[in-house]
């Protein structure tokens, strides 16, 4: 099998609506696709409090959300095509950072993306932003 590493591909903010489309279910995000801190995905919602009765699990949210956009953009670049299946993609955890900045709490993930395409194993490097001051703030009290 051929390894073909490549630059991680890029969505634009336009495609954030695919993206949400392509999540197993709705989930409490908004803002940016996560590419930098200046663009995050942010978790919870800004104008509302977060309601402790009904918590969600944050860690499945990032890794769903993750997943489907690296599938998004493998498919926008054309290096996949619609018969890629689960078994056929694997997300690998390479680290997670919390960061403390602007009066904002960050949770960034980086990871490796691998996708099986006929006899080549397409990879690269991504990182991802989220911002959970909603999800900090409501645990901190």
């Amino acid at each position: 099998m051929e390894i073909v590493r490549i630059k991680a591909p890029c969505l634009e903010m336009a495609d954030l609506g695919h993206l949400l489309i392509g999540m197993a279910k709705p989930w409490p995000v908004s803002g940016g696709l996560g590419y930098t801190i200046d663009d995050p995905v942010i978790i919870g919602h800004p104008d509302r409090k977060p309601d402790a009765n009904n918590p969600f699990n944050f860690f499945a949210l990032e890794y769903e959300f993750a997943r489907a956009r690296s599938i998004l953009e493998m498919a926008f670049d054309q290096l996949v095509d619609d018969n890629l299946t689960r078994d056929d993609f694997v997300l690998d955890h390479h680290g997670q950072g919390l960061v403390a900045e602007r009066g904002r709490h960050f949770d960034i993930l980086e990871f490796g993306v691998s996708a099986r395409v006929g006899d080549r194993l397409i990879q690269y490097e991504s990182t991802i932003h989220f911002d959970i001051t909603a999800h900090w703030q409501l645990n901190r009290r």
